[in-house]
């Protein structure tokens, strides 16, 4: 602090005179509380960070988790239709009835995980004959994905596994 002094002298002079008062010392012990409240503001700021960060990565697991389930199903699904292209549209029986069974269930020596079911889309006199299949992935946690594809076939003989087909 600067402090500025008027003198005036006998024969009407006058002079300023500017004299330098030293601040008085901070005690060391009124620092120590400004450290311990910037200390404690930093850990609640780092805290929440971590918090922050750990609820991320538990959301990414989750969602990680998720979408295997569903790829798994997904894969089954497919696994099913690939089942029915290979052995041809001689396994759906109703093919070789005279009536039209429009949805049967398949029974089929796949996993359980894996069902299979045909929809006759022309009627049972029709050549070539299509057929719609649809094949249900189930996966461990539950989940459900259904595929649908077709088969059109010019013979429906057991022996020859389904004669001249196409998928579409």
């Amino acid at each position: 602090m600067f402090q500025l002094h008027k003198l005036t002298m006998s024969l009407g002079q006058t002079w300023l005179l500017v004299t330098h008062r030293a601040l008085r010392p901070v005690p060391v012990a009124d620092q120590r509380g400004m450290t311990l409240v910037t200390t404690m503001l930093m850990l609640v700021l780092l805290t929440f960070l971590g918090v922050a960060a750990i609820s991320t990565t538990t959301s990414e697991m989750r969602l990680a988790g998720n979408d295997r389930s569903h790829r798994q199903a997904f894969f089954k699904a497919e696994a099913g239709i690939a089942y029915v292209v290979q052995r041809g549209i001689s396994i759906f029986p109703f093919l070789q009835a005279p009536t039209h069974q429009p949805l049967t269930v398949l029974p089929a020596d796949l996993p359980a995980d894996i069902t299979l079911a045909s929809c006759d889309l022309d009627p049972v006199g029709s050549n070539p004959r299509r057929v719609e299949v649809l094949a249900t992935g189930t996966a461990v946690g539950g989940g459900r994905v259904q595929v649908i594809a077709g088969i059109i076939g010019t013979s429906v003989n057991p022996v020859n596994q389904g004669g001249n087909q196409t998928n579409y």
